[in-house]
């Protein structure tokens, strides 16, 4: 016998729902739910599971079956009464609009709880007369009103899933017919999903695409695929659940379904044919059917080899065809056990994005060009797994995903349900029975339509919603609809925080678990995952303005959390926070949003994050910076770790690279171990030389590349001035100059203060140079981006010092002085030598509490020196030229002409680290870390240069006429509330009276 899971379709009574209620819930719902329960009319009836009817491939007689009806449409924002009738309702404000798209995105104004109004004339071809004529529209936000001809046609209430309306009886084929859909965009269900306070726009509108197609009388109404493997995961059943539509005439008639496999053109397998027939009973008009396939050894579907069969389906009476679908499956099967969750036999581990349908100036209604770009841009950056956060997307974005390869989990339109995210739940009840129904149709709706992409891995019911019984029962009917998925409801798996016992989902789940998570996961009896975890700097809008760097030190707290995440086995695996960001340019000139917590840019730029996500997540690690030199004659031997999931290092291609010699590489490692490359270069490798890998996947795409150094590490520091002269002391009234290096540093002889420093017509420093202590800030988690962000890049305030000392010992000049500001008092002691160099040491005590970020000194230089070169050690050894974490490189405040300028909802065409403000781009303000040496120079290359031992930061800055550097001796991550915490041992927390030292080495040039 076939191994099946059934599919039977099981329907829930709304008294079984009370009496669960009854079971579950404290006394004060238990009361509640039994009040309404007298209420309710439809106690004991059944209801509806949600299905959509097969798009038709072909049609018998019908020479064209589908017609799309995206693009223009004319709208009014106020159509007044009966609109529906009256074409000349109002029809001065009849205005062209795009479909699909968002009303307010393309400029026009609808006020809250309005019935906006789209209306087209549909030429409905003369040979669907015959026909059943269906409209499915994949997105009407929020509340529709269907319209043919001037009859109602139907209503759904939704935005993110399909509705299905049967058009038959009001149409006239041959004819012109006129379709108006009425909209209000505020509803119960956008208040469900907390959509529009989400976007912090309204997002009414026809947002996905709209089809009409003609399917005969007798008809396959739905069609659910699912597949199973058998206990050595080499062959398969595939299994279909079919429901079939009968016209009166066919009542008794044999009908026959034939199905036809055609595999994947990568792959070996033959096409397979099969052919089953049935014969309705008499006065059927609906039935359901169940056919089960067996398949040998079929290539089987999973993310890194998303094989793709095509199931052709033809439906045929008395051997005419009626009509014929076509759908793209794979062969998968999941499976829970314990804590961790297998594909195919093989356990996973999922490297993860949460994903919002998002573009700045299309807001959440996108197009073809989007999908591939992000399908393009997260398979690059090694990403495995995609959380449609928090609705389903566009069916052709799963479509992608089922051809790229990615799991997806698959959320349903529900947010911040119970939750005090949404305000509405102050006063209202989420365990309110009267909800049950509209929150069982949007989940049920999500599984209806996405259950035949086998890129979906988990139903998540949810996003940060408290748990009831509402939420138990529809979990029954998912779990019967589809057995073959797990399930997840977005809520606190521990710890009192939004826990309200979930833990009848499969997966269990934790969103931003902090360092401790992977150690937690390991004690789960279910399958852990972190839904959303790593939240990029977001909310410390202050700190982001002002430093990018804080971008890049995000990569190390993201490496260190995935590594233990990756070695904890209840760890599922997780999804960094967020995928794009989340900022809207509306046509009124306003930026709204969460603002800028993506890897990637709303315009699809890849930021800073992006490349520590794709390193993170690589597939394939080499745990090593540098190899000993091997003797004459020797190969090149490296450990190779295989971190996928399904592939042999042997699939990949690897090539290396050795001074002007190339080659390629290859080892042989299954998913989870270790292999062993051997590498023959003909020439022989010499200290300091450097080899590198790289990676590719089966599917072309860069996985990872390495940088690997031959020998002990050189420090690269950069030289200064050869031992000259001893510098020299001169005291001038009221002046102190140092000459030191060809140089000379004048000093107040009674502030201590640096006046200036240079040689004559060289002005280099123009000023003393001043403490600076900026703390940690972060601001809440709510919709307040906006474009007018002030910096935080305060100096300490009110100096005031005095020369405290002066003198030369063993051909050194020495100076010290003290200053006293308002947040600390700052000794320096000034030392010169004869290479040119000035060692500024100094001691800091805080007369503040202060968790800083960065502690140093800020020097000040003209405005022509705007050129930024440096040398550090980065977290990795290989970066994108433009990225601003590079070991090394140049950079300019101010890009050439034309480039960097920000224009509002314009496409930039230049990398996100040309990006300016008035302190400068991207790549010239961030900060640079762990500096080996760094300095500012002018177009002849006179300058400031710092000199370290690879344990300073520097950053720059322009205001007005000058340019800033600070070197900063303390630094550490930014302080956003959600990511602070992977920062915490870095921190450094200064009391009042707490001192802190610093060393700062300076060259002139």
């Amino acid at each position: 016998m076939p191994r099946t899971k059934v599919l039977k379709v099981y329907h829930t009574s709304y008294l079984s729902l009370k009496n669960k209620a009854i079971q579950k819930m404290n006394t004060r719902f238990v009361m509640v739910c039994a009040l309404l329960a007298t209420t309710l009319s439809l106690v004991g009836q059944e209801l509806p599971v949600p299905d959509y009817t097969p798009k038709p491939l072909a049609v018998s007689g019908v020479q064209v079956p589908v017609i799309n009806l995206n693009g223009e449409w004319n709208f009014c924002p106020d159509p007044g009464k009966n609109f529906w009738q009256n074409q000349d309702s109002r029809k001065q404000n009849w205005k062209p609009i795009r479909v699909p798209g968002e009303w307010g995105m393309q400029g026009f104004k609808v006020e809250t709880n309005v019935r906006a109004a789209y209306r087209k004339e549909i030429l409905i071809p003369s040979d669907w007369n015959s026909m059943r004529i269906i409209l499915k529209c994949d997105g009407l936000y929020s509340d529709a009103r269907i319209y043919l001809n001037g009859k109602l046609a139907g209503t759904h209430q939704g935005g993110f899933t399909p509705a299905e309306f049967d058009l038959t009886t009001l149409a006239r084929p041959g004819k012109n017919n006129q379709l108006v859909i009425g909209l209000i965009s505020e509803s119960l269900a956008d208040t469900l999903a907390s959509a529009s306070q989400y976007a912090a726009h309204q997002l009414g509108g026809i947002t996905r695409k709209l089809e009409l197609f003609a399917i005969p009388e007798t008809h396959i109404g739905k069609m659910h695929l699912s597949t199973d493997l058998d206990p050595g995961n080499r062959d398969a059943y595939l299994n279909l659940a079919a429901g079939f539509r009968l016209a009166a005439k066919s009542v008794g008639t044999e009908l026959e379904m034939d199905v036809v496999l055609i595999p994947p053109k990568s792959g070996s397998k033959e096409k397979v044919t099969r052919s089953f027939t049935f014969t309705p009973a008499a006065g059927v008009i609906a039935l359901d059917k169940q056919f089960s396939l067996k398949i040998f050894n079929p290539d089987k579907w999973d993310p890194e080899h998303p094989n793709l069969y095509n199931a052709e389906i033809t439906l045929k009476s008395k051997g005419r065809v009626l009509e014929t679908v076509n759908y793209r499956f794979g062969f998968k099967e999941t499976v829970v056990a314990g804590n961790q969750v297998f594909v195919n036999g093989k356990p996973i581990k999922l490297r993860g994005v949460c994903r919002h349908e998002v573009h700045p100036t299309k807001g959440r209604s996108l197009t073809m060009e989007e999908w591939k770009e992000d399908i393009r841009l997260f398979k690059e950056a090694n990403v495995n797994y995609i959380r449609t956060s928090h609705y389903p997307p566009a069916e052709e974005f799963i479509a992608l995903c089922d051809s790229a390869g990615f799991f997806v989990e698959l959320e349903s339109p529900l947010c911040w349900v119970g939750h005090g995210a949404n305000i509405h739940w102050a006063a209202a009840d989420p365990h309110e029975m009267s909800l049950y129904q509209l929150i069982r149709q949007l989940v049920l709706e999500s599984v209806g339509q996405y259950r035949n992409h086998p890129s979906v891995l988990i139903w998540s019911m949810a996003n940060e919603s408290q748990w009831g019984p509402i939420w138990d029962t529809i979990l029954q009917e998912v779990n019967r609809l589809d057995p073959t998925r797990p399930v997840s409801f977005h809520d606190q798996a521990y710890g009192g925080y939004n826990n309200y016992g979930s833990q009848a989902v499969q997966i269990a789940n934790f969103h931003y678990p902090g360092p401790s998570g992977p150690e937690m996961a390991w004690k789960s009896e279910r399958p852990l995952l972190f839904g959303e975890y790593c939240h990029l700097n977001c909310y410390n809008r202050q700190e982001t303005i002002t430093d990018p760097g804080v971008r890049d030190d995000w990569g190390r707290g993201l490496e260190r959390m995935w590594e233990n995440m990756y070695h904890s086995r209840g760890n599922l695996g997780g999804a960094i926070w967020s995928g794009i960001d989340d900022i809207f340019f509306l046509p009124d000139g306003r930026a709204v949003g969460y603002g800028e917590w993506g890897p990637i840019d709303g315009w699809r730029r890849p930021k800073p994050e992006y490349w520590h996500l794709k390193k993170t997540y690589s597939p394939v690690k080499i745990g090593i910076t540098s190899l000993p030199v091997p003797q004459q004659g020797q190969p090149v031997r490296l450990g190779v770790e295989n971190r996928n999931l399904f592939t042999n290092l042997g699939e990949m291609e690897i090539r290396w690279k050795l001074r002007d010699e190339n080659g390629t590489g290859s080892v042989w490692a299954e998913p989870g171990q270790t292999g062993l490359m051997v590498i023959n270069p003909k020439s022989q490798p010499e200290s300091g030389d450097f080899l590198e890998i790289t990676i590719y996947s089966p599917q072309k795409y860069l996985v990872d590349s390495y940088l690997i150094r031959f020998g002990p590490r050189q420090s690269p520091a950069r030289k200064v001035s050869s031992p000259g002269e001893e510098p020299e002391l001169l005291i001038q009234g009221d002046r102190v100059v140092v000459t030191s290096g060809g140089f000379e540093w004048v000093f107040s002889a009674k502030s201590g203060e640096l006046i200036e420093a240079g040689k004559p017509g060289q002005l280099i420093l123009a000023g003393n140079p001043d403490l600076q202590m900026l703390p940690l800030t972060s601001g809440p988690c709510v919709t307040d981006y906006k474009l007018d962000i002030q910096p935080l890049n305060d100096l300490c305030s009110n100096g005031r010092g005095k020369l405290t000392g002066t003198g030369k010992d063993k051909g050194k000049v020495v100076l010290t002085t003290a200053f006293s500001y308002d947040q600390a008092d700052l000794e320096l002691t000034w030392t010169f030598d004869n290479t040119g160099v000035a060692c500024v040491e100094y001691t800091l005590k805080s007369k503040i509490d202060i968790n800083p970020r960065q502690v140093g000194l800020v020097f000040t230089l003209p405005g022509e020196f705007r050129k930024l070169a440096w040398e550090r050690e980065a977290q990795w050894t290989i970066y994108p030229d433009d990225h601003i974490g590079r070991q090394a490189g140049t950079a300019v405040p101010f890009p050439a002409q034309g480039k960097g300028q920000f224009h509002f909802g314009v496409q930039p065409s230049w990398p996100w680290s040309s990006d300016f403000n008035s302190m400068g781009s991207n790549d010239f303000k961030a900060t640079r870390e762990n500096i080996w040496w760094a300095e500012l120079k002018n177009s002849e290359n006179h300058g400031l240069l710092v000199v370290s031992d690879g344990k300073d930061a520097v950053r720059c800055w322009v205001d007005n006429q000058s340019v800033y550097m600070l070197v900063a001796t303390f630094f550490t991550g930014g302080g956003d509330l959600f990511f602070s915490g992977h920062h915490e041992k870095e921190r450094k927390p200064l009391k009042t009276g707490d001192a802190l030292k610093g060393v700062v080495k300076l060259s002139l040039k």
